[in-house]
């Protein structure tokens, strides 16, 4: 990023100062989009000496003109400002900004300025920190994270290695990060994702020539990219226009991998999938998989394969288009003998999964002969002992161990785990956002290496069918744990969810927002539930929904109630609160005379009620906007008395009472992210 920075001002042109007053003008936008209610409680710009600092005092100046209370703490003296941060510190006293210098004298008046304040902006290190942090600097990240106030972050949070993710002795907690031009590495892996909070990318007009003359080499899959990748199915195709995936895989106690790797193919779209495997064990097989073939192979008491000879391996490749070798294989000299074979031999593109990857151990340098160079998906302990490594190294550095091996051995490398890596034989990475913690379970990685094979056996380019395989198991992952929960989750969930999920991607291209949070990029895929009623048979059933729905909110969303008096509106928003974990000394009272009651929680909880609003004066008189569009979450009962022409989007819950504690409730989502909050919730349509 910083030859990025280099190059557009030095070779193309751009001012540095213009760059800077954009990122301060991107940074300002994103915080008063997430914080703007907050924000006009006071704001604590704490700026460094460096352009970061230059940055900070862009976003005060920017604040004070919106008559935004604002105050700068200066970590260092003005005279040790750099050039570009020293003229805009000159901007910002212009309309009479107030700075006070801490750090010299210990950091007393940072502490002081806290007390007053309601949100930090960060503004101490940018991306070029690669030092510990010591001293005034740590003490003021420490006072900073100890405040309990939100942070805004601007560019890097301060303390963080940008390449690597890693804390240099101490770093910003932040609720939001701003990034200039394109997210940083350390940013998008662990333990960076920790401190980042959410991330905006903000786009600051680096040159599009500086970008294609740096080249960058290590990519974030986002989900518009992916979905472009998905085909379109011809109307005159057959199977055999879908190629015929080889599956060798299985042994005793290990048939289970072998199926998921093949069913997987098969749900990813392989038009033929074939598992050979050991011939005492074909009868599990064939009557676990209907769709599959088999090829029983030889075996001796052991139940172990024989290793077919150069004959038997080419009539089993014949009319083949990829092969997965590997899951439940087990490790002995017959398996170790047909993968050597495979290395000198096999000319189709395939993957190496699971005790594959056990019989590389301690042979590596065996894939440098390799006639096609394969795929190896190893998770951080596989990957740790072929590098004669422990997991710990693997997981300290992930992208650069998996870069590293790819290109020193000439294969591809898919090393799994939270923030997947795919590395190329060329030196290039990609870094996977997708998955959750439920898919920590046994089956998941065979899943991966059938939906890669299957993938490969259409006819996918190598690289092609790793982003988008690796994408769309964590993809689909993330939409069964939205559905049932992460824990539980298991492989074959994933498994059925595939063809599902290759629409979604379908569906949701195109959709990719400007400037729209990391966290959320792929939430616009999540399917979308027109109108529809349930029926909740108990105070218990209705009382889950509520606080599931407070736990879903993250700000800005507006929740109207309708139904008629009693019908339980102000005890649902009670129990949205419990979710968004509102303590009960604070409980949630109906506000028929105060109108509107604010709860702190999570996030703030705006609770208004309209039965008793006259008419469109009161309601003006109510400035209900600053309510509407903060960055709480908004509930009224009454809903229908709000003018249409205030939100455009919105989730309208209308209640209907029964007898006892039956409620019908119709959940109706007008815009694209209350779809994927009723869907979350897990409420199922009545037949």
């Amino acid at each position: 990023m910083r030859e990025l920075d280099r190059l557009t001002i030095q070779k193309y042109g751009v001012p540095s100062l213009t760059l800077m007053e954009r990122a301060g003008e991107a940074v300002t936008e994103a915080l008063l989009k997430s914080f703007g209610k907050i924000a006009r409680g006071g704001v604590l710009v704490v700026a460094g000496k460096g352009n970061n600092g230059g940055d900070g005092f862009v976003v005060a100046r920017l604040l004070k003109n919106k008559s935004i209370p604002c105050e700068v703490i200066l970590l260092g003296r003005k005279e040790e400002l750099s050039p570009d941060a020293t003229e805009n510190l000159r901007r910002y006293l212009k309309v009479k900004g107030k700075v006070i210098e801490a750090g010299r004298d210990g950091i007393g008046p940072l502490a002081e300025r806290l007390k007053g304040k309601k949100l930090i902006v960060d503004a101490i290190f940018g991306t070029g920190l690669k030092e510990e942090v010591r001293g005034a600097y740590a003490e003021a990240i420490a006072a900073i994270n100890a405040s309990g106030l939100p942070v805004v972050a601007v560019d890097v949070p301060s303390g963080l290695d940008a390449d690597t993710g890693q804390p240099l002795g101490t770093a910003i907690k932040a609720e939001l990060t701003v990034t200039l031009g394109y997210p940083k590495l350390g940013e998008v892996i662990y333990p960076g994702l920790t401190y980042v909070g959410d991330l905006a990318v903000a786009d600051i007009g680096i040159h599009a020539e500086a970008v294609r003359e740096v080249c960058p080499q290590t990519e974030l899959l986002e989900a518009d990219d992916i979905s472009r990748l998905v085909p379109e199915r011809e109307p005159e195709s057959h199977k055999g226009t879908y190629g015929h995936l080889l599956v060798v895989a299985g042994s005793r106690g290990k048939t289970g991998a072998a199926i998921l790797a093949s069913k997987a193919a098969m749900r990813t779209g392989a038009g033929l999938v074939t598992l050979a495997s050991s011939r005492s064990l074909n009868g599990i097989f064939a009557g676990s998989m209907m769709e599959a073939m088999t090829e029983p192979l030889k075996d001796n008491a052991d139940e172990e394969i024989e290793p077919p000879s150069d004959q038997e391996w080419r009539r089993l490749l014949d009319k083949k288009s990829a092969l997965v070798f590997g899951p439940g294989i087990g490790v002995n000299e017959s398996t170790r003998a047909a993968l050597w074979w495979l290395l000198r031999n096999l000319e189709l593109p395939w993957v190496i999964d699971a005790d594959g990857l056990g019989l590389l151990a301690g042979n590596v340098e065996r894939l440098r002969g390799a006639k096609r160079p394969p795929v190896l998906t190893p998770h951080p302990g596989e990957m740790a002992r072929l590098i004669g490594a422990d997991t710990a190294a693997v997981n300290n550095d992930r992208v650069d161990v998996a870069r590293s091996f790819a290109r020193a051995q000439r294969c591809y490398v898919v090393l799994k785990g939270v923030r997947t890596v795919i590395a190329t034989p060329d030196g290039r990475a990609f870094i996977n956002p997708t998955g959750n913690p439920g898919m920590a379970s046994g089956g998941m990685g065979d899943v991966l290496a059938g939906i890669l094979g299957g993938l490969l056996a259409q006819g996918f380019k190598t690289e092609d069918a790793l982003k988008l395989g690796v994408f769309l198991h964590g993809f689909v992952g993330d939409r069964v744990a939205a559905l049932k929960g992460e824990m539980g989750l298991i492989a074959s969930d994933v498994i059925e969810g595939l063809p599902e999920g290759l629409k979604k991607l379908v569906e949701g291209r195109g959709r990719k927002a400007v400037g729209s949070r990391m966290k959320a990029e792929n939430s616009s895929l999540i399917p979308h539930p027109s109108s529809f009623a349930v029926t909740s048979r108990s105070a218990a059933q209705t009382r889950s929904w509520g606080r599931k729905l407070g736990k879903l909110l993250r700000g800005g969303e507006i929740i109207g109630l309708g139904g008629e008096l009693g019908s339980g509106k102000t005890c649902f928003v009670r129990w949205v609160a419990e979710g968004l974990g509102v303590g009960k000394e604070a409980w949630v009272r109906s506000p028929t005379f105060t109108l509107i009651n604010e709860y702190d929680g999570r996030l703030p909880l705006y609770h208004i009620d309209l039965y008793r609003i006259g008419g469109a004066r009161e309601l003006e008189e109510l400035n209900l906007r600053d309510y509407l569009f903060s960055d709480g979450a908004t509930v009224v009962e009454w809903f229908e008395h709000l003018p249409k022409e205030e939100v455009d989007e919105y989730l309208l819950i209308a209640f209907e009472h029964g007898g006892g504690n039956e409620r019908k409730l119709t959940f109706t989502a007008h815009g694209r992210q209350y779809e994927e909050i009723v869907e979350a919730l897990g409420v199922r349509r009545e037949a």
